[in-house]
């Protein structure tokens, strides 16, 4: 189980070391939103990205009520970034809180219908929540999205045996 760990969340922060690439890129910050006016875009994609570095750390000591709560505050500042949605989906799903997970999931599936993470963590939940043929759905969204295979596949497949 902490080997299955390690690798979700090597495959979380390779996907979240992307998303800052091609943000640090980019021209606008449209992206980021706050309620705390002084902040400038990047400072609130800083302390996001903080946030989250500190919730992949509690995930890894199965502290999934601390994650949680640092991935709320990263998404307060960087509303729109589906892996921070994701994996806050994931800690409350660990927490066994699935509305506020799937919602997590919803959220982070409308900013990127095709996130790998996102479907495949929908559908784990939909087998925890014993709706099995929303999770095969996702299954099948997922063999769309690599049909050459993917970690996200094989997790969700091996998890539907």
């Amino acid at each position: 189980m902490k080997q299955m760990m390690k690798i979700i969340i090597a495959v979380l922060t390779m996907s979240l070391a992307g998303s800052i690439a091609l943000a640090a890129g980019s021209s606008g910050d449209s992206n980021s939103n706050s309620n705390n006016s002084s902040y400038s875009g990047s400072d609130n994609k800083d302390i996001a990205a903080k946030q989250y570095n500190h919730a992949v750390k509690m995930i890894e000591a199965e502290d999934y009520r601390k994650a949680s709560k640092a991935l709320k505050k990263a998404v307060r500042y960087e509303k729109n970034n589906a892996d921070y949605w994701n994996l806050l989906g994931f800690s409350l799903r660990k927490q066994q809180n699935y509305k506020a997970a799937k919602r997590a999931y919803d959220k982070a599936l409308k900013i990127d219908t095709n996130h790998l993470g996102a479907n495949e963590y929908l559908g784990e939940l939909y087998i925890q929540t014993g709706e099995s043929d929303k999770a095969q759905a996702q299954l099948a969204k997922l063999q769309s999205l690599c049909p050459n295979g993917c970690k996200e596949l094989t997790m969700l497949e091996n998890s539907l045996k």
